[in-house]
């Protein structure tokens, strides 16, 4: 009967969020403290309008950012507003890989130095990540594979220039 009444103030998509947020809120409270939390969304936007969607999408960007979520949707609009984002981390994220994998190899074989004798700053690291980075945007084999190729090259030219002051 309650929901009789919310119908005459809130359209059928309102009324899905406001109980989506209900148990998002709830699930966040629940598992507060317990590690990296899990939440799985399936489907959860069949119901609502573009805008609700955006909101739902940046909800779940800012308060979810600590949680891994895994969301399905078959709503290629609500997949287009993260889409973006994960573009983005598409191509900052596995140069890394590459910078990482050189390091171990020409400098930490062996071993890891004690924190105190690292540098502050690895400007071959970042010149590296850059340039893995702007690999992405060339269109030949895979994007993901290519970034971290160059990443690692140059990382090890760095690391035997390096070598050789």
């Amino acid at each position: 009967r309650a929901s009789h009444s919310l119908h005459r103030y809130f359209n059928e998509a309102r009324i899905n969020l406001v109980v989506l947020l209900l148990h998002l809120v709830i699930a966040r409270r629940a598992l507060q403290g317990d590690g990296r939390p899990l939440l799985v969304l399936d489907d959860v936007v069949t119901s609502l309008d573009a805008c609700n969607r955006r909101f739902l999408a940046r909800y779940l960007l800012r308060t979810f950012a600590d949680w891994q979520v895994l969301l399905f949707t078959h709503n290629i609009g609500f997949y287009n507003l993260f889409g973006s984002y994960i573009n983005f981390l598409s191509a900052t994220v596995p140069p890394i890989v590459g910078i990482v994998l050189a390091d171990y190899l020409t400098k930490y074989s062996k071993g890891y130095t004690d924190l105190e004798s690292l540098p502050q700053a690895d400007i071959g690291g970042f010149v590296a990540w850059i340039l893995g980075f702007a690999s992405t945007y060339i269109n030949f084999f895979l994007p993901s594979i290519n970034c971290v190729i160059v990443a690692f090259v140059v990382k090890i030219i760095f690391n035997k220039v390096g070598k050789k002051q």
